[in-house]
């Protein structure tokens, strides 16, 4: 890739570093850094918002005070 033209996408070392895992087997700090994970399922839905177009209808409605 460093030799297509233009900026190259991924360099020699970042090829190298993805051969690395990069977890740690020690326990998730959560009394250090005050909050603990949580399970991409259940916030997802919240991000991607709801999949009912009435629902997401009346939620424009709400914002625009109608």
């Amino acid at each position: 890739m460093e030799c297509l033209p233009g900026r190259p996408l991924m360099s020699r070392d970042n090829v190298r570093s993805l051969a690395v895992d990069n977890t740690s087997p020690d326990p998730f700090p959560t009394s250090l850094l005050g909050f603990a994970p949580t399970a991409l399922e259940s916030v997802a839905p919240g991000y991607l918002g709801r999949d009912d177009k009435n629902t997401r209808l009346s939620a424009y409605r709400e914002k625009a005070t109608r």
